[in-house]
């Protein structure tokens, strides 16, 4: 019986004690090592990830749970959707994310706080929360999901049949063939 596994070590872990948060709000800049950087950009399908660093406050909101706040900055370069080159981007972006312990989510009247939050919630670990990984999972939050590189030269760009196509006046049917196939496989059956 093979052994059970357990999630691997996250490329960015950066834990907090919640202990630590008994005396006020925690305001801290975190960043990504290179070596950090690279299994990022690995994980996420990145070409590079030049930089990466967050500023952080991290507050208790109650007994159980814990609001973070923070600022997002990257430099990276994803591969275009169409020729795979490198599209060179920046991410600036703000975001919260509230870890709470237990399965679910609280409201304002189970802590008796208000509680405005547009982010993630994610399950607290016993003793400490992860902001590392909380802020690599915000670049992927953040990433554009259809990189495409700067637009083409005018030239480029096909914008109307050729005239020769238009000229012999077939009509290009991409499907032609699977009809075909399709036709020929009712006959046989």
């Amino acid at each position: 019986m093979a052994e059970p596994t357990t999630d691997p070590k996250p490329e960015f872990s950066r834990l907090i004690e919640l202990a630590k948060l008994e005396h006020g709000p925690i305001t801290l800049n975190i960043w990504a090592e290179p070596e950090e950087r690279l299994r990022i950009a690995e994980r996420f399908g990145l070409i590079s990830l030049d930089a990466l660093d967050a500023d952080l406050e991290v507050t208790a909101i109650g007994p159980d749970s814990v609001r973070v706040t923070g600022r997002l900055h990257a430099t990276l370069a994803q591969p275009c959707i169409a020729s795979l080159e490198p599209v060179p981007a920046e991410v600036d972006d703000s975001f919260t994310v509230l870890w709470t312990a237990g399965a679910g989510w609280q409201d304002e009247d189970d802590l008796g706080l208000e509680i405005e939050v547009e982010g993630i919630v994610v399950q607290a670990h016993a003793d400490s929360v992860d902001l590392g990984e909380a802020v690599a999972q915000q670049l992927a939050l953040m990433l554009d999901p259809y990189p495409r590189v700067s637009a083409l030269e005018e030239s480029e760009v096909v914008t109307d049949i050729p005239e020769s196509a238009a000229e012999d006046g077939k009509t290009r049917r991409p499907f032609a063939e699977s009809e075909a196939l399709k036709s020929l496989l009712k006959r046989l059956n």
